[in-house]
């Protein structure tokens, strides 16, 4: 998939990439994303996707030392929660770094939000990109955004309906906005070509090995 990506690149276009759903674990597909993205570094950067069953802050390191701009966390895909202790050194790391650090945040887990939030408040280097518009937990989370400017949310997401709710959050100029809205530079146009959805024929797709990937427009990187 991520050769077919490259040729869809426009000239000047970049794109975020990370493994999917491994039940295997995630360091060789890292290794293997982040060796494809350092051999297309005017278009490609990578994300290690990271299981705290897996020693994550070695592997951490070990992916940016390689070549990885920041961390892909699916609480949901793994079975751990976005609180987990084991996951307080790789907060740290992207807190003293400034890494971007996408969270799966779609339907099943409206506790992604609530512990999003403090994790935001605990690691303020850290940007934290609330995947799939936030739907699992958008209204948890909206009435605290105005105090954390570290939470982004991304467009990644098959329904027409929930991505247009969430842009008119931030272009309604009206009394409704104020501290319950979203300005646009919190937004991080993504891509989630493998969801199944009502417009694929076959209404899934696989969840196993590399494949993901969003438009890099405007994410947020480590040096930000």
């Amino acid at each position: 998939m991520v050769v077919r990506l490259i040729r869809c690149l426009r000239v000047h276009a970049r794109a975020v990439i990370f493994s999917l759903k491994d039940p295997d674990g995630y360091r060789e597909p890292n290794r293997r994303l982040i060796e494809f993205a350092n051999q297309h570094r005017q278009q490609l950067c990578a994300l290690a996707r990271i299981d705290p069953a897996d020693d994550s802050a070695e592997q951490v390191r070990g992916c940016l030392d390689r070549g990885a701009v920041g961390i892909k966390l699916h609480p949901r895909g793994e079975g751990f929660a976005v609180a987990d202790e084991r996951l307080d050194d790789v907060f740290a790391i992207a807190h003293e770094r400034r890494l971007p650090v996408i969270i799966h945040a779609g339907p099943g887990d409206p506790s992604i939000g609530l512990e999003a939030l403090e994790r935001a408040r605990r690691t303020p280097g850290a940007r934290l990109i609330l995947a799939h518009c936030a739907i699992g937990s958008f209204e948890q989370v909206i009435h605290e955004i105005d105090d954390l400017p570290n939470i982004f949310f991304d467009t990644s997401w098959w329904n027409p309906a929930d991505i247009w709710a969430l842009f008119r959050m931030v272009t309604l100029p009206h009394p409704l906005r104020q501290r319950h809205s979203v300005h646009q530079s919190r937004l991080r146009r993504g891509h989630h070509w493998t969801v199944g959805a009502p417009g694929r024929p076959d209404g899934c797709s696989d969840t196993r090995g590399d494949g993901w990937a969003a438009p890099a427009t405007g994410a947020p990187r480590g040096s930000a």
